[in-house]
């Protein structure tokens, strides 16, 4: 975390500001979303496309923008007395298109074609609709941030901020330490271990997710909440491995899931009592 107090209320600042961001830019995919009529998806899609992929720039220009505000001024007081970096990174406008169309007009057609009749696919990938806007509005400070941790050399990598009460898989990745884009750096974990977490590396954001990123100058210590997300991977890597089992993804995961004592968001007891979002 932070070596001081002031940079981690900024932090603390910033992922409020991204969250707002994030809520904003879902709010905006939800006004667009009547423009894709589910009985005339082609016909529809290109006016829609086109209004989307226009707001999802702009949200992540706002978020880039108050990333690079607080990157500044977090290194003013992290690192004082020497120059202030921020890599600003650029819209991928294709990316954006592409899972627009995944989550809008081919999640529909693929519904309609399992069965579902056009209005309840509309429906039913609404939720997925609003995370696919929050996620590209989020992704511009996230990404500033991460570029910036992988070309500042006073910088030992990036860490993970989770929400309050992050989902099993964010505070899996939370639990790592800094990182450098996609080269662990300070992680808890092995060699051996590296490949259940490689293809996440890069600051990867699920729909929905609250996560955001810190710059981590110094040493890496974990805060009281990562020292409880690294107990609860080693309790579940040590039941895999007492179950003669490889430490992949999906049993890590289950059996983190399935740990009472520390009940993630997305925990099975939780879950049997209310409903969960898929929110980190």
């Amino acid at each position: 975390m932070a070596l001081t107090e002031v940079g981690r209320s900024l932090t603390e600042q910033h992922r409020l500001a991204q969250l707002s961001i994030g809520a904003n830019a879902a709010i905006t995919s939800e006004a667009l979303w009547d423009m894709l009529d589910p009985h005339n998806v082609d016909r529809s899609r290109g006016r829609w496309l086109s209004a989307s992929v226009m707001a999802a720039e702009m949200a992540f220009r706002e978020s880039r923008d108050v990333a690079e505000k607080y990157v500044t001024s977090y290194q003013a007081v992290e690192v004082p007395g020497s120059d202030k970096v921020a890599i600003v990174p650029r819209f991928d406008e294709r990316r954006v298109a592409r899972d627009l169309e995944l989550a809008g007009p081919m999640y529909i057609k693929s519904l309609v074609g399992r069965g579902y009749s056009p209005t309840e696919a509309h429906s039913y990938a609404y939720s997925r609709m609003l995370g696919v806007g929050r996620k590209h509005a989020m992704d511009g400070g996230r990404g500033l941030i991460e570029a910036t941790s992988g070309k500042d050399r006073r910088a030992i990598g990036y860490r993970r901020v989770t929400g309050a009460d992050p989902c099993t898989f964010c505070a899996m990745l939370a639990s790592r330490g800094a990182m450098f884009g996609s080269q662990r750096s300070h992680s808890v974990y092995s060699s051996e271990e590296s490949a259940l977490v490689r293809s996440y590396d890069g600051g990867r954001y699920h729909l929905h997710c609250a996560c955001t990123a810190e710059i981590v100058y110094g040493h890496w210590e974990p805060t009281s909440e990562e020292q409880k997300f690294i107990d609860a991977y080693e309790r579940a890597a040590q039941a895999v491995d007492a179950k003669n089992l490889p430490r992949t993804q999906e049993n890590v995961l289950g059996l983190m899931r399935a740990d009472d004592t520390a009940a993630f968001r997305d925990s099975l007891t939780r879950r049997r009592k209310t409903p969960v979002e898929d929110d980190g």
